[in-house]
């Protein structure tokens, strides 16, 4: 599964009755999406073994890598809450 929405290709939409049922099509592809996407978890010490590219929640008093609360991503062998 990708984890970015691409709308299905529009097609040549004649009635009103074609957009809407395009229309419906789409919000139910999205909130499908939506539902799918991936929990980030909340940790309370460091995750052991991070992975590059590794999301995180720190909870900011158990775990805290350096900017308190928040979501952070390992890369570059550190957590960081900023991406540049």
């Amino acid at each position: 599964m990708s984890y970015l929405y691409q709308p299905t290709t529009q097609i040549k939409l004649e009635t009103v009755e074609e957009l809407k049922l395009y229309v419906d099509k789409e919000l139910l592809r999205l909130s499908t999406f939506l539902i799918n996407l991936p929990v980030v978890p909340t940790y309370y010490e460091e995750p052991k073994e991070p992975v590059e590219g590794q999301w995180a929640i720190a909870d900011g008093t158990g775990w805290n890598p350096g900017g308190g609360y928040g979501v952070y991503i390992y890369f570059n062998n550190t957590w960081n809450n900023k991406v540049v």
